[in-house]
């Protein structure tokens, strides 16, 4: 049987739950707090992190890498498209999601990321706090050049003008 070392709280840690989930695969969950890691898991993974996840004598951690390895370990039902194109898209989401949602999660929760120096390096520059307040407002963290808007007008639509209002005639 697999053991998951993991934290109730950490968003890394709930991808790696919902993975496991999915498969159906049946995982001895250790919940850790990060203040006081259990022995195992400071013998297991120099960086004391977590998700870590046991399976036999292999022991990996890092959650994109755990997702990986469980795909390819149990590839029914499979996580990835057959598709280029698709996966590329999904490596695409993952990836903003490591960099804008967990650096929120971070700042919200402190101690329940892998990298608490990132965060607090990003809420000494105010990116977190700033994100956090967005998405306490209801709003998408937003990325460099405002990408998670891509395909929706800009206010007050095209050309400047405000969407339903007729055109004046020259």
């Amino acid at each position: 049987m697999m053991t998951l070392y993991s934290r109730a709280a950490d968003a890394r840690c709930h991808r790696v739950r919902f993975v496991l989930a999915e498969k159906a695969l049946e995982t001895r969950v250790v919940e850790t707090d990060p203040a006081h890691p259990p022995e195992d898991l400071i013998d297991l993974n120099p960086y004391q992190t977590v998700p870590t996840l046991v399976d036999r004598d292999l022991v990996v951690y890092e959650p994109g890498i755990i997702c990986e390895y469980l795909d390819e370990r149990f590839p029914h039902p499979s996580m990835t498209s057959t598709d280029p194109g698709v996966r590329a898209q999904a490596r695409v989401a993952l990836r903003r999601i490591e960099q804008d949602w967990y650096a929120v999660a971070d700042v919200l929760e402190p101690g329940s990321g892998a990298d608490r120096r990132g965060a607090q390096r990003q809420a000494r520059r105010g990116e977190g706090r700033r994100a956090a307040r967005r998405v306490a407002r209801g709003a998408a963290p937003s990325t460099r050049g405002g990408r998670h808007t891509e395909g929706l007008p800009r206010r007050g639509g095209r050309g400047g003008r405000r969407p339903g209002r007729p055109r004046a005639q020259a």
